[in-house]
């Protein structure tokens, strides 16, 4: 993992293991580490979810899932079907708001 890889091989060399051994206080030095992300590999990513023109059922749900997992990808998904539904509900409520108010 990039946490534990050499310097020289783009890592941080952390040795998390000694972090986790009981400090001199009896409590643990570190409790959890959570990885930065990869911005060359997540800036495209969000460029196309984040585009004005990406409509909500083209979004690239595979590359989300496979860069932040399965969770935020079914969020993401779900998120996508939910608008689409919506921006239905609300060509229909426009609809029945400009005929009930005497527009037409």
């Amino acid at each position: 993992s990039i946490i534990e890889c050499r310097e020289s091989e783009g890592g941080c060399q952390y040795e998390y293991e000694k972090a986790l051994t009981r400090g001199p206080n009896g409590q643990n030095c570190l409790e959890a580490f959570f990885p930065l992300h990869d911005e060359d590999e997540m800036l495209p990513v969000l460029r196309k979810v984040i585009d004005v023109y990406t409509m909500p059922w083209n979004i690239p749900i595979d590359e989300l899932k496979d860069y932040f997992g399965e969770k935020i990808g079914l969020y993401f998904k779900w998120a996508a079907h939910y608008t689409s539904w919506l921006s239905v509900a609300a060509v229909a409520g426009t609809i029945t708001f400009i005929f009930t108010t005497g527009v037409f």
